[in-house]
């Protein structure tokens, strides 16, 4: 049976359309407020304690007596070198501060990322919150290495939907038409893809590297053996596990990927998130980039479908 050029046209415009449907749906579905909570208390917590982390190293890079000056640290941000986009990493802190001020910046940096976890303050607090923190990385960008990044860069998805206060969580529940939002599904959604990605772009970046496939980069990662938990020596000494080590990061942040594609495949994704902050701690020692991957948690824990939310 040949099929009239009408029906033809018309089945086209219909996948069109589901195609329109499925992306409105997926970005701007009404979700209940409370659904970013865990996302929020997540990201602030340890952006709090992120904060706190800078305590160890303000007067050796920021303080007035530090190593790094204003002129260097504008130097290695590419201040007044087109293209960098140096311009828009503004920080009080490339001001000549005593120390005493950069320890307050930090401190009040971290107690308005608790602030911003309970849920007090809305948007307003969101953005102060996130500009002290931004603060902090514009004037040493990488100091901490990509945990600042990632925790920065999530954080800012709170500013399209806060959540609801705790308190209010708890005690004060409002009717339907007010818990409900399509902003809350577009952080959601943002958060969510923006954490596909990053992990998608660390996969492709260590299967680009040689020292991934030989094996050595445990080795590599451990280089400063007074620094990390496994000295160098071990690595050196079982070449075996050094390489199952390489293949099992590799191994879990492909299976972190396809957790976000394969709803049965989400509580397991967890425990792969879990699994590649641990061999990040413990083989590189950096504990700030594994809180970073920790509140990539939450991006896997409200991947349930709409409809449980909206029954």
């Amino acid at each position: 049976m040949i099929r009239k050029p009408s029906e033809i046209g018309m089945k086209k415009i219909s996948n069109v359309w589901n195609v329109v449907k499925v992306w409105d749906e997926f970005w701007f579905s009404p979700r209940p407020l409370s659904d970013i909570n865990s996302i929020r208390i997540t990201i602030a917590a340890i952006a709090a304690v992120y904060a706190l982390t800078w305590l160890t190293s303000l007067s050796s890079w920021i303080a007035e007596d530090g190593l790094l000056s204003r002129s260097q640290a504008e130097f290695l941000i590419g201040r007044g070198v087109e293209g960098t986009g140096s311009e828009g990493r503004i920080s009080l802190l490339f001001s000549y501060i005593p120390s005493s001020m950069a320890w307050s910046y930090a401190l009040l940096t971290s107690l308005a990322c608790a602030t911003v976890a309970v849920g007090f303050g809305g948007r307003i607090v969101v953005a102060v919150t996130w500009a002290l923190l931004l603060g902090l990385v514009h004037r040493v960008p990488m100091i901490q290495g990509p945990g600042d990044f990632l925790i920065t860069g999530v954080f800012g998805y709170l500013l399209i939907c806060p959540g609801v206060r705790l308190k209010k969580l708890r005690s004060e529940p409002s009717s339907p038409d007010e818990t409900n939002s399509w902003l809350c599904n577009l952080a959601i959604r943002l958060f969510q893809c923006h954490v596909f990605l990053w992990f998608a772009a660390s996969l492709v970046s260590h299967s680009a590297e040689p020292i991934w496939w030989n094996g050595t980069a445990p080795w590599w990662l451990s280089f400063s053996g007074d620094q990390s938990l496994i000295s160098m020596r071990f690595w050196l000494d079982h070449p075996y596990v050094m390489n199952l080590v390489c293949y099992i990061i590799l191994g879990l942040q492909a299976w972190v990927l396809v957790s976000f594609l394969v709803p049965t495949w989400q509580k397991s994704g967890i425990v792969a998130l879990t699994a590649f902050a641990f061999f990040n701690l413990v083989i590189a020692n950096d504990w700030v980039y594994s809180l970073a991957i920790v509140t990539c948690i939450p991006a896997l824990l409200v991947s349930r479908e709409l409809k449980t939310n909206e029954t």
